[in-house]
């Protein structure tokens, strides 16, 4: 196989792992926000499980992400005060976990020569689709580590705050 194409090979596996490892992991954050939404719109119903599910439903599979976080710290602000006190930086790693989201699920791996060189560094780069003069975002791993394990904090706090093992 050609030199090239083993690098191509390896830069395409490891961005794989870590867009799979990633969006798997903002899954679980946006359930955990899924959750909070629809026990915040059902704790005082009655009947409070079946509406839960539907809420619950709704916001899943037919509300995007980011109304939902607005929704999520609109809510936490004026309901849950003292998680925003005692995790200063929950709502803002949201938002970075969000964006990070989006780069690792829309834009393409670079496999341009720059591509290329940064992978020798041990650093992934991602560019926008049909962009031709936007920069690329490079992740090294120590940069995809931090990422994800701030992420995985969110979701924890968050499962704390609904009352479930993350």
């Amino acid at each position: 196989m050609d030199e090239t194409l083993k690098k191509l090979n390896a830069m395409h596996e490891k961005s794989g792992h870590w867009r799979g490892m990633y969006i798997n992991s903002i899954i679980n954050l946006e359930r955990c926000i899924d959750e909070y939404l629809s026990r915040y719109f059902c704790s005082t119903v009655e009947n409070t499980e079946p509406k839960k599910d539907l809420i619950e439903l709704l916001l899943s599979e037919k509300v995007p992400f980011e109304p939902k976080r607005f929704a999520f710290e609109f809510i936490l602000k004026k309901k849950n005060p003292e998680v925003v006190r005692k995790y200063p930086m929950l709502l803002k790693d949201i938002e970075k976990a969000i964006q990070t989201r989006n780069v690792l699920a829309h834009y393409m791996l670079d496999a341009s020569e720059n591509g290329f060189s940064l992978f020798d560094e041990g650093k992934i780069a991602f560019v926008r689709f049909n962009h031709k003069k936007s920069a690329p975002i490079v992740y090294s791993q120590e940069d995809f580590n931090t990422t994800l394990t701030t992420l995985w904090k969110s979701i924890r706090v968050i499962g704390e705050i609904v009352g479930e093992p993350s």
